[in-house]
């Protein structure tokens, strides 16, 4: 397509269509005076359509030019409202592979066709963009099966926008602090916010959920956690990670009716008491006070109250209920130190008395031994300090601390020790260690009274009492 001096044109500007006064034509390039009344450099290839308007006054004023423009955009805008495109498309048939602007456009307009109903033509078919395509080889009509297409594509982007709209007015009005009814909230707007909310921080990577805040000008003071909260539908200490791994949180009615019996039963002694003074037999240490690492004995009259360790515990529960991962060799117990020894700059661990004779020597001179103070204890007194003082001096700066639980390490020496794949210690279970410790908690937790008394007492000078 060819331009000349004072053709008017329809050319691309951004997004929209400009109506302009073609100025000077410099080769394949157009200095032209748009409706807008700015003068720009365009290529040539932007104008769609363009020729000469026998009544434009170019020979009037630049303002008289601008309003001529303008009224010649508006009366072209205003034809473009009266175009059925999809009646035209229909009339053309899909068949048809391409037809030039003056044809479409005399099919249309018939006698009153000129460069007028050319250019409203034009400005239908760039604004549909459904049923026509603008090619330079001429007019081409879309094939059905691509109109459907769009159609229901446009169908479901209305949709979309509609129902974000309804979202981010529901969302405004907890905002301001209106009264909201859950119940009035868009079908499905609940569950997006505990999606995006189940996502901490990551949340605005959740488009929809981000358009909707955005378009009720909450971000950045509001997220989709503070919404749920202020709608009173997550409490402010919401465990969002056991949601997010859809962990039930919820008790099954025997459960909950077995716990609010237990609730409203009295207890047999009264008033719960605190078990700080439980007698203690030690199984892993020469004194503790972790229950953790212990047998606690109690007495009332003739009964015998038994706490068991930990482990037993834990190797019952497998052994009873889940013995092919035993069989299958899939359970293993960590192996912490039981001392830490330092001897200048350089830390050893012995994981046994024999251990530690091997590394300090059996005639060591006088070691120190080192203790984390437990809240509670009592401060030491101003002799055990002189005495800890003086094995400082005749240790040889050997020091020892002795590990009476996995609770007295700090993070570095857990992972160092205990839990380094490349330096851990593993036992693996075997069924006969399960065994016992099956027979260990039948024994000290079951219903055989004398059978539980006479355990203790045949094993009670083998016990370290911490009394």
């Amino acid at each position: 397509m060819t331009f000349q001096k004072n053709d008017i044109i329809d050319y691309y500007d951004d997004a929209r269509l400009s109506c302009a006064l073609v100025l000077e034509v410099n080769d394949r390039r157009l200095h032209v005076l748009n409706d807008q009344g700015k003068e720009a450099n365009i290529s040539s290839s932007r104008a769609l359509i363009g020729g000469m308007q026998p009544d434009f006054p170019s020979a009037s004023s630049r303002d008289d030019q601008i309003r001529k423009l303008n009224e010649m955009s508006a009366r072209r805008d205003e034809i473009k409202i009266t175009i059925n495109l999809k009646e035209l498309w229909e009339i053309v048939g899909p068949e048809t592979d391409s037809i030039s602007l003056t044809d479409l456009s005399e099919l249309l307009f018939g006698a009153q066709d000129g460069l007028e109903c050319r250019s409203a033509l034009v400005r239908a078919i760039v604004e549909n963009r459904l049923y026509f395509k603008i090619k330079p080889e001429g007019i081409e009509a879309v094939p059905p099966e691509k109109v459907e297409q769009e159609e229901l594509r446009r169908k479901k982007e209305l949709e979309r926008d509609l129902f974000l709209s309804r979202c981010a007015d529901f969302l405004s009005i907890l905002k301001t602090g209106g009264e909201l009814l859950l119940s009035d909230a868009p079908p499905g707007l609940l569950e997006m916010l505990e999606e995006a909310a189940l996502m901490g921080n990551d949340w605005l990577t959740q488009k929809k959920v981000r358009d909707i805040f955005s378009r009720a000008g909450m971000i950045p003071s509001w997220n989709p956690f503070k919404v749920l909260v202020k709608l009173g539908i997550w409490s402010e200490d919401e465990n969002i990670r056991l949601k997010a791994e859809q962990i039930p949180t919820d008790f099954s009615a025997r459960a909950e009716e077995l716990a609010n019996t237990a609730a409203n039963t009295a207890l047999e002694n009264g008033a719960p008491r605190e078990t700080f003074d439980e007698n203690v037999i030690t199984i892993d240490s020469e004194s503790t006070h972790d229950i953790d690492d212990a047998i606690s004995i109690g007495f009332a009259g003739d009964k015998i109250i038994i706490g068991v360790h930990i482990r037993t515990l834990l190797l019952t529960l497998f052994y009873r209920y889940f013995k092919p991962l035993i069989e299958g060799g899939f359970i293993y117990i960590a192996q912490p130190p039981l001392y830490k020894i330092k001897r200048g700059k350089e830390v050893m661990y012995a994981y046994s008395d024999e251990e530690k004779e091997r590394l300090v020597g059996k005639d060591a001179p006088e070691i120190e031994v080192e203790a984390i103070h437990e809240e509670g204890e009592p401060e030491p007194t101003e002799e055990e300090s002189e005495a800890t003082e003086t094995a400082k001096k005749n240790s040889g700066k050997v020091s020892i601390q002795r590990y009476k639980g996995l609770g007295e390490m700090n993070p570095e020496e857990l992972w160092e020790t205990t839990m380094d794949p490349a330096r851990r210690v593993l036992k693996r279970v075997k069924i006969e260690d399960a065994q016992d410790a099956d027979r260990v908690f039948d024994v000290l937790m079951g219903t055989d009274v004398p059978s539980r008394k006479s355990f203790i007492q045949s094993n009670a000078k083998l016990a370290n009492l911490d009394i």
